[in-house]
């Protein structure tokens, strides 16, 4: 004999079942029955920065979770990281963050979508040629360009910026 309940959302219920033989006083028994909620489904912020990170950088990612109280469980692929809300990735791959729910209240779990990493090899170091032959004078005109094609730069004079130059 089964009992089936639907729940679609946290409730205790309590089910009896009577026991009702020929030769015996009837009997009846009773259950408690505790349907947990299944939490939000967690998502991951980069907290504003961009997801292509400079190789031998990091990034910190946080759990963003609507049911609490809750645990957390990092993972990259199939790899398992740390249990704390904010996970610092220092490798390219999909994160994903599981969140359970505490044990009283029924450990349920769902996991985010992936976010995927990517940690990108340095841009080369630029060159700077110059149009001076010799030593200019002061009111002389010279011309410094780059060969740095793939970046933006900004062009500083004793370390400050240039003004009303363009970033290039």
């Amino acid at each position: 004999v089964s009992q089936s309940r639907y729940a679609p959302q946290a409730v205790t219920d309590t089910f009896y079942v009577a026991e009702n033989a020929a030769c015996a006083t009837p009997r009846r028994y009773r259950a408690i029955v505790s349907i947990f909620p299944v939490p939000a489904i967690p998502t991951i912020s980069t907290n504003g920065l961009p997801t292509n990170v400079c190789s031998g950088g990091n990034i910190d990612l946080t759990a963003v979770s609507a049911t609490q109280p809750v645990t957390y469980q990092w993972s990259v692929g199939s790899t398992a990281l740390g249990t704390n809300v904010v996970q610092n990735a220092t490798q390219a791959g999909s994160y994903t963050v599981t969140i359970t729910t505490a044990p009283g209240a029924g450990s349920c779990s769902r996991s985010s979508a992936p976010t995927t990493l990517n940690f990108l090899p340095p841009p080369a170091v630029p060159t700077i040629q110059s149009t001076a032959v010799g030593s200019p004078c002061s009111g002389d005109t010279v011309t410094l360009s780059t060969n740095a094609v793939e970046n933006f730069y900004q062009w500083n004079f004793n370390g400050s910026p240039l003004v009303g130059d363009p970033l290039s």
